[in-house]
């Protein structure tokens, strides 16, 4: 196009309705946590003016200021008129930007409230409620109809991706021509080597016994002098009161033949991770599942 103007890509228009989109709802995310926990009535009934005017503030301080979304402000988009004008300006014309505003907010506002207000009459199973709703239903359905047309025509020449677009004549470009994009994939073909590794990564790690493996690492590297098991009768108070894994108080302390104790969990889970688990204390080894048994003290036998 003249004036500098350069043509938009498809992904591009698709980007900037998503990303704007993505801003209506996060928004109205973030006022509604506003009020966690006081949903009044009030609140419910006016949902369609309180949308509204979220939308009408994200149009005023971008379509109408700018001439352009803040999808499309993010991806250097602005919008284009197609149709002549007097002054030969390319961009939108204030008609436009508030023909724009009343298609996009306040024919939307319109629909959600006359819904509410006619539910709110009592006029619901009445002859009158059936015949606007089965208007309003053939209406939605025709513009669902015109607006998939309309998309299939936007994938085939690129214009025009909404049909407000094209009822408005309107189309976002780029407000300067590109230069000539170097597509080098260098990139693509770092993502795709970093995407194998990581899959070969969730493929083996699972299979890799880390507890049996820190012991082994630990029996190397941090060896300790190694002491004769000692046996429950010569258990102190001190060993009751710390599990020979954690080092914390025990939580449904078991024992496996030795004078320490363990959290139910510490000893269960090194033993099923490794068969060859010891006490860390004095080494004791667990032959079999059936040794690890609740601790058994003198209140117990009373």
């Amino acid at each position: 196009m003249a004036n500098g103007v350069d043509g938009s890509l498809r992904i591009s228009q698709l980007d900037a309705n998503q990303l704007d989109q993505e801003l209506l709802s996060l928004v109205r995310t973030q006022f509604h946590r506003i009020f966690p926990y006081s949903q009044t009535p009030l609140l419910t009934r006016l949902d369609p003016e309180i949308t509204a005017l979220i939308k009408f503030v994200i149009w005023r301080f971008s379509v109408f200021a700018t001439g352009a979304s803040i999808g499309q402000q993010i991806l250097k988009l602005k919008y284009v008129s197609t149709r002549r004008r007097e002054n030969n300006s390319p961009w939108m014309s204030r008609k436009q930007k508030l023909l724009h505003g009343f298609i996009l907010i306040v024919l939307p506002w319109l629909k959600e409230r006359f819904n509410i207000t006619v539910d709110g009459l009592g006029f619901s199973g009445s002859n009158t409620q059936l015949k606007v709703n089965k208007y309003i239903e053939w209406a939605e359905k025709m513009l669902k109809f015109a607006a998939l047309v309309n998309f299939a025509i936007f994938l085939q020449t690129g214009v025009y991706s909404s049909l407000t677009e094209r009822f408005l004549g309107i189309r976002p470009m780029f407000p300067q021509r590109q230069s000539i994009r170097q597509v080098s994939f260098e990139f693509m073909t770092r993502e795709l080597l970093w995407h194998a590794f990581s899959e070969f990564l969730f493929f083996l790690l699972p299979l890799v016994n880390f507890r049996r493996l820190k012991s082994t690492m630990s029996s190397y590297f941090l060896p300790q002098s190694r002491q004769p098991p000692t046996l429950p009768h010569m258990r102190t108070d001190t060993d009751l009161t710390m599990c020979a894994v954690c080092n914390q108080w025990p939580n449904n302390a078991h024992e496996i033949g030795c004078s320490h104790v363990f959290c139910y969990y510490c000893v269960m889970s090194n033993f099923m991770a490794d068969p060859r688990f010891e006490c860390p204390a004095c080494h004791k080894d667990i032959p079999n599942e059936f040794l690890i048994r609740p601790v058994k003290t003198e209140l117990n036998r009373r």
